[in-house]
């Protein structure tokens, strides 16, 4: 993998939408622009052990982020050889539609491009041990130029191993087209 990755674009079709997808380290709290990836990120970054280490998984509980669970999503990444997206909230569905895998396994030799391309991300991020962010406009299909944006944050067991990568999804506007 190479360092581009950890800073990089990629378009993902999805049916007859299109997501042009510009990916990062989160290294700037100013990206931050929903009000749901940046109250997903203060907690996350007030339950680090060290400053920009992750969270154990064990601390997060849902049902003290109700407000926040329909931006949510949930990658399970503890087989070093796959990924497995378990968990979309409501509003993840609606923005990304009910083609975003949940359930699949995800593997860097998977038939679709875009599946190898999202394990390969995921991969980075399971590498630097650090959140990510996602600034993501969508076009076609049932997206009428959206704009959105993600944050992807490791978790760990007690051994410091990423077992889970929490997402949040949050709009920025809508009807926009990309720069």
């Amino acid at each position: 993998m190479s360092d581009r990755m950890a800073k990089g674009k990629r378009v993902l079709p999805v049916g007859p939408t299109e997501l042009q997808i510009e990916h990062r380290l989160l290294d700037d709290l100013g990206l931050l622009r929903s009000p749901q990836t940046r109250a997903m990120y203060d907690w996350y970054r007030d339950h680090r052990d060290c400053e920009e280490g992750p969270v154990q998984w064990a601390v997060f509980d849902l049902l003290d982020h109700a407000p926040l669970a329909e931006n949510f999503f949930l990658v399970n990444t503890e087989d070093p050889e796959a990924v497995q997206i378990v968990l979309h909230g409501e509003k993840v569905r609606r923005l990304l539609g009910n083609s975003t895998w949940t359930k699949d396994v995800i593997r860097e030799d998977d038939a679709l491009p875009e599946k190898r391309s999202l394990f390969q991300y995921y991969r980075v991020i399971i590498r630097d041990r650090r959140a990510h962010y996602c600034e993501i406009f969508g076009r076609g299909g049932y997206l009428r130029n959206n704009h959105f944006e993600s944050i992807d944050l490791p978790m760990v067991d007690e051994e410091g191993k990423v077992v889970r990568i929490l997402g949040v999804l949050g709009v920025i506007g809508e009807n926009e087209t990309p720069a």
